[in-house]
């Protein structure tokens, strides 16, 4: 009889692994010691960025709330400005400021390089030529100052009082003398004093202040010619 012949199968066992030593196991310790340390330096790294960016983000919106109430408060201030510049016009237009002095504009309002100094600033007042040799009233007041006042040589000043809600106050510099007294009174157009070159000037002309709320501005603004 033939019979079935069974084959054996061995199984084969997994190579095993060579134990590590102390050393080596002491090694390896160290090195996922060392990498936790790491983790956890790169945690608190992040974490110390998160609350800079935290504050950055606080500053930052303290510095626009800061910057949004100081355009409000420029904005208040221009529309201010506005409503007075306008209810001064509407009073001047009827009469308009007398030309303070004869001739043409040899320097306007505004900033430029000073003459005599050199420095850029802004010039506070306007020139004129003068042709005439005479400084005429821009419009009736009380003389409040006439005298030398550095700079600007000797001056004279006339207080307007309040026109259209405004308070209105007008200087005449350069001039070679005085030839009004204060708490004298003047009326529009009256002569009161004659062109010079005394103070700060690289020659005679007329420098003419229009000041309103005590801030000088622009003459040639509220100037009917």
């Amino acid at each position: 009889m033939g019979g079935c012949t069974r084959r054996r199968t061995w199984l084969r066992r997994p190579p095993r692994r060579p134990s590590s030593t102390p050393a080596q196991a002491r090694s390896a310790e160290a090195a996922a010691y060392a990498q936790h340390l790491t983790f956890a330096d790169e945690v608190e790294a992040a974490e110390a960025e998160l609350v800079a960016a935290s504050d950055d983000a606080a500053l930052a919106r303290a510095q626009l709330a800061e910057l949004a109430e100081e355009a409000a408060a420029r904005e208040k201030t221009s529309k201010r400005l506005t409503r007075e510049a306008r209810a001064l016009d509407e009073a001047l237009a009827e009469q308009g400021l007398h030309t303070p002095a004869v001739g043409r504009v040899t320097s306007s309002f505004g900033p430029r390089v000073h003459p005599v100094t050199g420095v850029y600033k802004q010039h506070t007042g306007t020139d004129f030529e003068g042709t005439d040799g005479k400084y005429y009233a821009a419009a009736s007041g009380v003389v409040t100052y006439a005298g030398y006042d550095g700079a600007y040589g000797y001056m004279v000043k006339i207080d307007h009082g309040r026109v259209g809600g405004q308070h209105l106050e007008t200087w005449y510099a350069h001039q070679p003398g005085i030839a009004v007294a204060v708490g004298e009174d003047v009326g529009r157009g009256q002569v009161i004093g004659s062109i010079g070159n005394t103070g700060y000037s690289t020659g005679p002309h007329a420098h003419v202040e229009l000041h309103v709320n005590g801030r000088p501005v622009d003459l040639m603004a509220h100037l009917h010619r």
